[in-house]
């Protein structure tokens, strides 16, 4: 034959006569071995043509309506690819979303309120999840929620085929767990003789009983990767990485380096790297508290990450009704606004984008000017230094990092721990010095806490340990404390005396966050319902609130703090720039074949 048409014609001819079955037709052998040879070849042809064609196709994805992609959507493609899962801003919580791959919309799972790091179980139909201090799961399509033992501190989780969750809790080790719950059981330890505090985000490898986790040093300035097994106290180091650390196929390490989303060769046979790491997304947000990078992978190639949230802001003067006064100081990614006591200046945290490096700064309202006031890792050791609180004199400031509280001068001075905490945020300063109010924990599980300036300087707890209470702020005569707290179901603000805590009073009524005291007394302002609120208030033994008001409009500031001056004026730092508003998705971003060995 000339061509394969040939065949195509004999084999659409019916045969003239019967074969008889003793007696095999070497012409029909023949062609029959002919046209498998030519189809095998063209098959051949066409699946090296698909492979060097082989498509990469982007995509973005939406949250669902009426929520937001904040700082740690927390990302996890499902095992078959087919669907992602993450952590989405419904006004006042965070809830757990899903999106099939295959449909234009997410949905959020009622239930599922306080999220953090999603995982899947490996038939991709029942995601895992942190909330309210418990390991929990729901079915992918919704349902009822599903706790399976308590959890605080997480960093994340895995789920082998043999029905093993692995979970990780900040400075305890990882632990392993029932897929249907139970008392989990330590199995991994930060091992002190070398330096490491915390061992973070297991991952388990396709056989089902390696994994891989990452270990952190005291100073955080260092993550190293490395590999055990289920059943063994023996591990192998791997890699000095930046980030988590996710294995795909067909035999890659997956990291953040510098903001970059980085692919390095490995085998999971042999347990070792084969090649150097190439760029495969950029940019990719990542906390530097942390260590988190936001993004995921399935085994198929299909790859989900987060862009930057970080957005530049400007520090603006807004009146009552929201008009824009004035601007203060030059543009950057700022934060955590806080006004001196006597007005003149107000402290902020910026951040260095190539660097991912946070540091407090000042603005002197007098001089018109901006200076550093913390100088990084020279100064202290982490990657951010954040949340400052004037000193009822206005001559020092406190501030955290990932693992202390500092005290620093304003003028001339030098940073001084002040306690060695985990996960530690300072919120304010009581008026009479002796104590720095504070919040640990991660969002979802955050407790207030006071830090006393004299004697041993061990915290003692303020707050209610079962609900998260957040942002605490002193009113003005040091006697009460306004904070937010889920213990409604849902973020509203509250009132407390301090420093012994008695006599709750609710403050907001339809959902609250933010609370700022008004510099006489006479009024508490709070975000609530994408709106800047405010309720008159009275101070002294007893408290007394009125009915809360709106002033202005919130929802397209994207607030995230402000604070009050003393003739009233709201500082904010108002975004001049877009926020991300969708996670990306890359499908076929590996290459065709496993990488060499």
């Amino acid at each position: 034959m000339r061509d394969i048409s040939g065949a195509r014609i004999l084999l659409e001819e019916p045969a003239p006569v019967a074969i008889p079955a003793t007696r095999p037709n070497r012409l029909a052998w023949a062609l029959l071995a002919a046209v498998s040879l030519v189809a095998g070849a063209l098959g051949i042809v066409a699946w090296r043509h698909g492979a060097e064609e082989k498509r990469v196709y982007k995509l973005s994805v939406l949250p669902p309506e009426n929520t937001s992609f904040g700082r740690a959507a927390d990302p996890a493609v499902s095992p078959d690819g087919r669907r992602l899962a993450f952590c989405v801003q419904a006004q006042d919580q965070v809830v757990l979303a899903i999106r099939d791959l295959d449909s234009p919309t997410s949905r959020a799972l009622p239930g599922t309120e306080g999220c953090a790091y999603p995982f899947w179980s490996p038939d991709s139909r029942t995601v895992a999840f942190f909330a309210g201090q418990k390991l929990r799961k729901i079915d992918a399509a919704g349902g009822t929620v599903v706790s399976l033992c308590d959890a605080s501190a997480f960093r994340g989780g895995t789920w082998n085929r043999q029905g093993v969750i692995l979970f990780a809790e900040f400075r305890r080790g990882i632990f392993r767990l029932p897929a249907a719950g139970g008392t989990p059981k330590r199995i991994v330890a930060p091992d002190p003789a070398l330096n490491e505090t915390s061992v973070n985000y297991p991952w388990f490898l396709p056989d089902g009983r390696h994994f891989l986790y990452t270990a952190r040093n005291a100073q955080q300035d260092q993550i190293k990767v490395f590999v055990t097994e289920l059943e063994s106290s023996t591990r192998e180091p791997i890699e000095t990485l930046d980030s988590n650390v996710n294995y795909v196929y067909p035999g890659y390490l997956l990291f953040e380096r510098d903001r970059i989303l980085m692919a390095q060769p490995f085998d999971a046979a042999r347990l070792r790297v084969t090649g150097d790491a190439a760029p495969v997304a950029d940019p990719v947000q990542q906390s530097a508290s942390n260590a988190y990078a936001q993004f995921s992978s399935a085994l198929d190639g299909i790859l989900a990450y987060l862009p930057p949230a970080e957005r530049k802001t400007q520090m603006t003067w807004l009146d009552r009704t929201g008009k824009v006064q004035d601007k203060v100081g030059s543009p950057g990614v700022i934060s955590n606004v806080r006004i001196s006591p006597n007005g003149t200046a107000v402290a902020f945290e910026r951040l260095d984008l190539p660097t991912g490096i946070i540091d407090i700064w000042l603005f002197s309202f007098t001089r018109n000017t901006t200076s550093r006031f913390t100088f990084g890792r020279q100064e202290v050791s982490g990657s951010f230094r954040q949340r400052p609180v004037w000193s009822p004199d206005g001559e020092s400031i406190a501030f955290a990092t990932s693992q202390r509280v500092y005290r620093k001068a304003v003028v001339g001075g030098q940073a001084q721990e002040l306690s060695p905490l985990y996960s530690s945020y300072t919120e304010d300063w009581s008026r009479d010095g002796r104590y720095i109010v504070e919040t640990t924990g991660r969002e979802g599980t955050n407790t207030i806490a006071l830090l006393p300036l004299a004697g041993d300087r061990k915290p003692t707890p303020y707050s209610d340990a079962r609900f998260s209470h957040m942002k605490p702020r002193l009113s003005p005569d040091a006697r009460w404390l306004a904070y937010q707290s889920n213990e409604s179901g849902r973020y509203e603000v509250y009132v407390q005396a301090f420093p012994e805590p008695h006599a709750n009073y609710p403050v907001s009524t339809g959902g609250g966050t933010f609370p700022v005291w008004s510099r006489d007394g006479k009024e508490l302002f709070f975000l609530g319902d994408g709106k800047m609120m405010a309720v008159p208030v009275t101070l002294g033994a007893n408290f007394q609130a009125g009915v809360p008001k709106p002033l202005f409009d919130t929802a397209q500031l994207h607030i995230d703090s402000f604070d009050v001056a003393n003739d009233g004026r709201f500082l904010v730092p108002v975004p001049i720039e877009n926020p991300s508003l969708a996670m990306n998705v890359i499908i076929n971003w590996t290459p065709s074949r496993a990488p060499a060995h």
